[in-house]
């Protein structure tokens, strides 16, 4: 599964947060930051936006897709 995320609104240290979990990050400014992560299945993506803080975040938008 893949895992999309999109910044909406300026989160300091979003950008750091993500790269040292391991995020492939697209260019862009705080807000409007695009990122992606494959991960094993839905109790994987759950767990690891859990543990970033970003699970209930309204100032992100997440997207989950199948693995191609």
């Amino acid at each position: 599964m893949n895992i999309h995320v999109e910044v909406l609104r300026a989160v300091p240290g979003i950008r750091e947060l993500l790269v040292n979990d391991g995020w492939r990050l697209e260019n862009g400014e705080e807000a409007g930051l695009r990122a992606s992560l494959r991960v094993q299945d839905q109790y994987d993506a759950r767990n690891r936006l859990l543990r970033l803080g970003l699970l209930t975040s309204a100032h992100i938008r997440v997207g989950i897709e199948p693995a191609r």
